[in-house]
């Protein structure tokens, strides 16, 4: 295809719309991830404050879930941006394929 031709501008728009479905699917993990995470903290600060609690005195099951929300999400959120690349992007699932020995 020469330069310009219509062939080129439709392969480069549709190069450009699978990026962007990327991004978009990338940045929505991330605001679900984190959004859990805050919303979490909120709740568990906003119950401290209800129940006249010091924030240091929270029962063990709530520090257990704060801790866990607080590792396991954002841990989530880079397991499953790797896994989203290696899906929409041929060239990175062809270098793991190979590594793997696929």
């Amino acid at each position: 295809d020469e330069p310009g031709s219509k062939a080129e501008h439709s392969e480069n728009q549709s190069s450009e719309w699978r990026t962007t479905i990327t991004i978009i699917q990338l940045t929505t993990v991330f605001c679900l991830c984190n959004t859990v995470y805050t919303l979490f903290v909120i709740w568990l600060l906003d119950d401290a404050k209800r129940n006249d609690k010091n924030i240091e005195l929270l029962e063990m099951s709530d520090r257990m879930c704060f801790y866990v929300t607080s590792t396991f999400v954002p841990f989530l959120n880079s397991l499953i941006n790797p896994l989203i690349l290696i899906v929409r992007s041929d060239g990175v699932r062809q270098f793991v394929k190979s590594k793997l020995g696929f």
